[in-house]
């Protein structure tokens, strides 16, 4: 308990310490914004959607991949003193209860990628008027969008669309500099701000964005080739200690780690074009790329989506087409485990289950409390599902989507796998964190015979509740018609015998599922005109309903679920399951729906 308190004790320091500087050095009085110099130009690539930004110019936003509507209003601006006035008028920074991620996503100018993808007249007038509005309303320091993660992209995005800004939105001969003092201030109270942070900053991922930050801010500001190759190989070490040997992070989300990727990739090509030391061949910055796509491809299906697990949604289209782009070893992925997710794949069938605890230190409150879940597709298809990770709703369906239940995994006696208790103080970090119950490791073995792959894990996160531990077993012929598997409760002490239990396999929304007349069974219709047919011993069976966030947005689709459950009064401690693909592999399948596939 001593220990803990101090635990607690260095981090409300740490968090207060922030919180005081971060007060002090957005204040006037301590800086003046930086002069900006000509340096060489850099072709940024365009993380933007075309369509979002033709949704945009009809003041349709696009926030997560859902749709806000904004009333009609007319842009015009006071060249006199550089601030947007509009009249009947809903502002972008006016959208009021939107997810805490959402809101995040707004205060770091993401929905300039999608202007700039239009880069027209009227995309540059939004661009104008909702960036000095916002300087207006948050550009003194105050607001939802200066912690260092936001402040960080938020940089990077005005220095990355900065083509946005070099024509006259307005026409007339006489040229409106939108790079004004106003703007230059917010990138120099950035940057003011991230570096005196920076030595205090404990998490690896803002120490990351804050050298990206550093780097974009400095070249904005013509820094000298040889300081930016100084930062370059900085974010490189940076990387290095984030993305270990095996290309794994500790937070283990997919999504996440994509993120690094894209990032990285984006600095790899700006050194290459500034012909800089630290973005060669052989760098650290080229390892950790080579490295994270390994991974990311290894937990991806084949439509090109990660896996919706321990916090990701499956990663947005911009973000999987740099993955794509990347240029790395096309060496073949072998079935295996990659950053604790397990790979099973025959013919055009693919298995990845999470077979490895959640992190040890959950700071950033992103684990989810589901081992020995996976996910089950088809082609390009997916069957079996996990909800999704929720974080861009309410920090109460978030929490949900973090339990077991959320999960295609076994859940004992109503009760997650792990409790969720807040970080302390809550009022500096509202988000909760995991706390695990286990005290061993998972155990995984891998077996292959001339009929088919078998996959055996196990975990003790029951184990001190009711001294119970689930072992699970996967079982994929080669032909990739046969899925089976069983889920074995084993007894290792004298707790509650016959525990109550639920099965669940969440099934994806584009799945149409009913019972056959014994109700012991459940056909399985895909919309590439599969039919997969689900049988099980040992269990009650029902379908009920579920919800699915995978599609990386804020809309919630309506879903299924197979639910195998018993009590004390009808018990098997082994049940078995399978998946049998009832079609021809001959006959003639014709997808449909590509554009919802997620």
């Amino acid at each position: 308990m001593r220990i803990r308190f101090y635990i607690n004790f260095v981090r409300f320091v740490s968090n207060f310490s922030v919180l005081l500087i971060k007060t002090i050095y957005l204040s006037t009085f301590f800086f003046k914004s930086f002069k900006v110099k000509k340096v060489k130009k850099l072709n940024f690539l365009n993380l933007g959607n075309t369509t979002y930004g033709k949704m945009l110019l009809q003041n349709v936003v696009i926030i997560d991949g859902a749709k806000i509507y904004l009333p009609d209003y007319i842009y015009e601006i006071d060249t006199k003193d550089s601030f947007a006035k509009a009249t009947n008028i809903i502002q972008l920074w006016d959208l009021g209860g939107l997810p805490i991620h959402s809101e995040k996503s707004i205060h770091s100018f993401d929905w300039l990628y999608d202007l700039r993808s239009i880069n027209s007249t009227i995309s540059r007038k939004i661009a104008i008027s909702w960036i000095l509005e916002w300087v207006a309303r948050y550009g003194s320091g105050k607001g939802p969008g200066w912690s260092i993660e936001v402040a960080s992209k938020r940089a990077i995005s005005l220095v990355e669309n900065t083509d946005l800004f070099e024509k006259p939105p307005f026409g007339g001969e006489e040229p409106y500099n939108f790079l004004n003092e106003k703007v230059r201030t917010i990138l120099s109270r950035t940057l003011y701000l991230i570096r005196i942070v920076k030595p205090i900053s404990f998490s690896s991922k803002d120490q990351f964005f804050i050298k990206m930050a550093i780097f974009y801010c400095e070249y904005f500001r013509g820094a000298e080739t040889k300081i930016l190759g100084q930062f370059i190989q900085g974010i490189g070490r940076e990387s290095k200690r984030l993305i270990n040997k095996h290309g794994e992070i500790d937070s283990r989300n997919p999504e996440e780690l994509l993120e690094f990727l894209v990032y990285l990739e984006k600095l790899r090509n700006y050194g290459r074009q500034l012909k800089v030391y630290g973005a060669a061949e052989g760098s650290f910055i080229d390892v950790s790329v080579m490295r994270a796509a390994k991974t990311l491809k290894a937990v991806r299906f084949e439509n090109g989506r990660l896996v919706a697990a321990m916090g990701s949604d499956g990663g947005s289209e911009p973000y999987l087409n740099v993955l794509s782009s990347v240029e790395y070893p096309k060496e073949v992925i072998r079935d295996g485990i990659y950053m604790g997710f397990c790979k099973l794949r025959a013919k055009n069938v693919t298995i990845i289950a999470d077979v490895s605890e959640p992190p040890k230190y959950d700071r950033r409150g992103t684990a989810h409390a589901g081992l020995l879940s996976f996910e089950f597709a088809s082609g390009l298809r997916k069957i079996i599902v996990n909800c999704g990770s929720g974080h861009r709703h309410d920090s109460y369906i978030e929490r949900q989507n973090r339990s077991t239940y959320a999960h295609s995994t076994l859940e004992l006696a109503d009760q997650s796998q792990a409790q969720f208790i807040p970080v302390w103080p809550r009022s500096l970090r509202p988000e909760d964190k995991m706390f695990r119950r286990s005290q061993k490791a998972t155990k995984v073995l891998m077996e292959e015979n001339q009929k088919e792959k078998t996959l055996i894990s196990e975990h003790n996160c029951y184990e001190s509740r009711f001294g119970i531990i689930h072992k699970r077993q996967f079982k994929l012929t080669f032909d990739g018609q046969n899925l089976s598997g069983s889920d074995e409760l084993i007894y290792s002490g004298f707790k509650n015998k016959k525990t109550p239990y639920r099965l669940y396999f969440h099934l994806h929304p584009d799945v149409e599922a009913w019972h056959l007349e014994t109700n012991k069974s459940v056909i399985l219709k895909l919309k590439n005109g599969e039919t997969w047919l689900f049988t099980h011993k040992g269990g009650d069976l029902s379908l009920a309903e579920s919800a699915y966030f995978g599609r990386g947005d804020i809309n919630v689709r309506e879903s299924k679920q197979i639910v195998v459950s018993s009590n004390k009064k009808k018990y098997r401690e082994l049940v078995e399951w399978k998946f049998q693909n009832q079609t021809s592999r001959s006959g003639n399948l014709r997808d449909i729906g590509l554009e919802n596939i997620g």
